[in-house]
């Protein structure tokens, strides 16, 4: 199966990089969940000044976000 998403220059262009950024979007998700992984199992990284409390809260957050507007997971 293929797909071809076309877009008309320039007048898309906004639309293209949207489409065009899908991934590094999802890397960034992925690295925030890293992140707080790091916090909650080891007490390290950019968030370990958060409580567990607030790591859960901002996971959850993540999650259900992640299912509304169903998201793929990296492999």
């Amino acid at each position: 199966m293929k797909t071809t998403i076309e877009f008309n220059l320039p007048e898309e262009e906004s639309e293209m990089r949207y489409a065009l950024s899908g991934v590094d979007a999802l890397i960034v998700i992925s690295n925030i969940r890293a992140e707080l992984r790091s916090a909650w199992k080891h007490d390290t990284g950019r968030f370990k000044s958060f409580s567990s409390e607030q790591i859960d809260i901002l996971s959850e957050f993540i999650t259900e976000q992640e299912k509304e507007y169903n998201l793929p997971e990296l492999i």
